[in-house]
């Protein structure tokens, strides 16, 4: 019984929170007005009008946005790596350069430990 509770605990907190914009990406939205509105544009024009998938997207795209954040100032940050991984999840939309931070992380975290393997 405490399991089915907790599973119905779970899935009650899942759905009122799916389709709200998390912490990060408020931070980012109020911080970084700029960079919050080109993760707002291109998860737009990746899922039109899916609301839910916009907002699951931009809470995503922020999650990395503050990832990027820690890995720059990590002692092991290689910018090479982290330029490659920029360059390969950028898209230039007429002259604007928009990132797929979750990407990015993704492509440079691979990168790093493969890196450290030979």
């Amino acid at each position: 019984m405490k399991k089915i509770l907790l599973v119905l605990a779970v899935a009650l907190i899942s759905l009122t929170s799916f389709g709200q914009l998390n912490d990060n990406a408020k931070t980012i939205k109020k911080a970084l007005p700029t960079a919050y509105d080109d993760v707002k544009t291109m998860s737009v024009l990746k899922w039109g009008d899916d609301h839910s998938m916009v907002v699951y997207r931009i809470n995503a795209q922020c999650d990395a946005m503050m990832k990027v954040g820690s890995i720059v100032n990590s002692d092991s940050y290689d910018e090479t790596l982290y330029n490659s991984a920029a360059a390969k999840w950028s898209e230039n939309i007429n002259g604007k350069f928009y990132f797929d931070w979750a990407m990015i992380v993704y492509n440079y975290n691979n990168q790093l430990e493969a890196k450290s393997q030979y």
